[in-house]
């Protein structure tokens, strides 16, 4: 069973794509500076480009937003584009939210994790903390507080 079968009612997946190939994972593998998270493999193995609207509350109320999670292609492919190893090295992005930030998995102030960044400040030092492992926040709600970015 993946983990996108196992979200809170604060996730929903809206849409979703073909899944990586093993072939494709494998190439990711060998990219990555890091090593891939075992939760991010189930994902992409289940579909890719996946598209979850997630349920946020700020000071404001709830609100709708999207994450996207990338497949085994189009990561190195948007780690490589956007110089990823200048700027936050040791780190893979795994997706966005559709909002101008990316989704990066590497190690930041909070040690390693799941990072939201602006695509246009690759800094892992301004990068928001959101959990240890996207099970942990599609799951159990860790971090979804920090979403908002």
């Amino acid at each position: 069973m993946s983990i996108l079968d196992n979200l809170t009612s604060k996730f929903r997946v809206d849409a979703i794509e073909e899944p990586s190939t093993e072939e494709s994972i494998e190439q990711l593998k060998s990219f990555s500076p890091v090593e891939v998270p075992d939760d991010y493999i189930d994902i992409i193995r289940t579909g890719t480009d996946v598209e979850i609207n997630a349920q946020v509350e700020d000071e404001d109320g709830e609100y709708e937003m999207y994450l996207r999670i990338w497949g085994a292609d189009a990561s190195p492919e948007n780690s490589e584009g956007h110089n990823l190893d200048k700027y936050i090295p040791n780190s893979l992005m795994i997706g966005d939210n559709e909002g101008g930030m990316a989704i990066i998995y590497g190690t930041g102030k909070e040690g390693l994790g799941i990072y939201l960044t602006g695509f246009g400040d690759l800094d892992i030092s301004d990068a928001i903390y959101i959990a240890s492992s996207l099970k942990d926040l599609l799951t159990k709600n860790v971090g979804i507080e920090n979403l908002e970015g």
